[in-house]
């Protein structure tokens, strides 16, 4: 970073205690007291807004943001070695509401399709984050898992079993192919039509989750062939032959009868096993909600954008609206074949009247009118196979823009971090506090904000806070300050050591 009085410390340290402080992006350092802040950082005053969003579009311009990830995700695999058994890949829509013309996705939450950017997020077995990559437009999940998997391998080194878990937006026997060429194992929902179990191929199984909940699953198992597409040859890849991949296929029934089949490539994990780890895939989309209400995970850090690829193929609303011309020509042509019918019927009727000598004449009207149905639908037909399915962006959308990502990428990284550690501190609050699964990150949140003192008496720093709202609350605090005064942390920059305490709350 250029030569200035905050460097690249305080300029991430700020960021990741403005969101512990739930003020995570930069205009909430106005709401925090520079001095007060500053104290924390070992300074006389924190950075302020302007300073902040200046040294942030500093570090952006170096374009590192994809290398942070990767480190961050690095030093993720390296200290929680045990987490990374099973990543969970996932897409994230961030709505974009805007002026700006950004190209349009589906929005599964809202379930509508409007202006947005896509990430690819992978996180760990707690739903803790790793890393996150910006996804080209409309790109699918199966095609980013194909994109990811060498930086996976790079992240838990080259020799580590891990497996990859994903929805059925990632579905591809081609890319599942791909995944365990790579290194790796799978774990999804199988997507299309299947042949459902027997209700007598059900069996109940009782499972302890590694929580230590007990859980009643009713499953069913068998193999399933799936065809893998030949590929061609490409000069990224080479060729491959058409052919078969046989798979676990593990069937779960819910209570009211539905069937949810889940596919694997692990032979050696037990079924309820494979139900629990696709079951906890629920964690990444938790953390996507507590991200966006607590941590900001959608805001929008920087204003700046770009041209999209021109270049790139969109689909074509010419083919949409032909495709409706084609259907309401057949809708026509059905039309005009009830007429003829119903004309039929009514000539029928008049040729029984009395005096008609048992003849009547069919009216004319709705041959000629399905003639020129006929004629219609051939020319919509044509039409539609006339027109291509897609066209390059600079003919579809000329003006469309993409949001300037690296900002992006460095905030998503200072707010994984801080999400990491408090998740970090909730698991070190647990054995201390019973109602930990439902309360502690609540209590850690106050515990943040409470008000205290720092005092170096020798060679100790010692942070003594104020008790919490509550007497449980304080000397669970009072616990998890113990447990971390052992780990004899250094502060940043000097040979001093934390000790931290509550007040009144002293830990034998």
């Amino acid at each position: 970073m250029s030569n200035g009085f905050y460097g690249l410390r305080a300029t991430l340290m700020t960021g990741v205690f403005l969101a512990l402080l739930r003020e995570p992006r930069a205009e909430g350092a106005t709401r925090i007291a520079p001095a007060d802040l500053g104290r924390v950082l070992g300074l006389d005053r924190a950075p302020e807004v302007k300073t902040l969003r200046r040294k942030l579009s500093e570090l952006a311009a170096h374009g590192a943001g994809a290398q942070l990830q990767a480190a961050l995700a690095a030093h993720h695999a390296r200290t929680r070695p045990d987490a990374v058994g099973f990543l969970y890949l996932d897409g994230h829509v961030r709505v974009y509401t805007g002026a700006r013309q950004l190209p349009k996705t589906h929005i599964a939450r809202m379930r509508i399709a409007g202006p947005a950017t896509e990430e690819t997020w992978v996180t760990d077995t707690d739903g803790d984050p790793v890393m996150v990559i910006t996804a080209p437009p409309s790109a699918s999940l199966a095609a980013e898992l194909a994109r990811l998997l060498p930086d996976l391998r790079a992240m838990i080194g080259p020799d580590r079993p891990c497996t990859v878990v994903f929805d059925r937006g990632g579905y591809s026997p081609a890319v599942f192919t791909e995944i365990l060429t790579a290194g790796f194992d799978l774990l999804t929902y199988y997507k299309g039509t299947w042949t459902r179990s027997e209700p007598d191929a059900f069996t109940f199984c009782d499972f302890t989750t590694p929580d230590g909940a007990t859980v009643r699953y009713e499953l069913a198992e068998r193999t399933i062939d799936l065809a893998v597409p030949a590929r061609p040859v490409t000069p990224a890849q080479p060729a491959r032959p058409a052919s078969t991949l046989t798979l676990r296929l593990i069937v779960r029934r819910s209570p009211s009868g539905h069937q949810a089949p889940i596919l694997t490539n692990r032979t050696d994990l037990s079924a309820p096993l494979v139900a629990y780890r696709m079951a906890n895939r629920w964690r990444q989309e938790n953390y996507f909600k507590y991200a966006r209400e607590h941590f900001a995970l959608d805001a929008l850090d920087s204003y700046a954008d770009h041209p999209d690829d021109l270049d790139r193929l969109v689909p074509n609303p010419a083919k949409a609206h032909a495709h409706d011309q084609v259907a309401a020509a057949h809708a026509q042509v059905s039309a005009a074949h009830g007429d003829i019918a119903a004309a039929i019927d009514d000539a029928s009727i008049a040729a029984r009247q009395p005096g008609s000598g048992g003849r009547a004449t069919v009216d004319p009207a709705p041959g000629r009118a399905l003639i020129a149905a006929n004629t219609d639908l051939a020319a919509a037909q044509d039409t539609s196979r006339a027109t291509p399915s897609h066209l390059p962006l600079s003919a579809v959308r000329p003006g469309s823009r993409i949001l300037e990502t690296e900002r992006k990428l460095l905030t998503h990284a200072i707010r994984m971090s801080a999400y990491n550690a408090e998740s970090a501190l909730a698991r070190l609050l647990r054995p201390h506090y019973p109602r930990s699964e439902d309360e502690g990150r609540a209590l850690l949140r106050e515990a943040f904000t409470l008000p205290g003192n720092l005092q170096i008496i020798g060679a100790t720093l010692h942070v003594r806070l104020d008790p919490a709202s509550a007497p449980r609350r304080s000397r669970a605090l009072a616990a998890l300050a113990a447990e971390l005064t052992a780990t004899a942390t250094r502060y940043p920059g000097t040979d001093l050591t934390i000790a931290y305490s509550v007040k009144g709350h002293d830990v034998a």
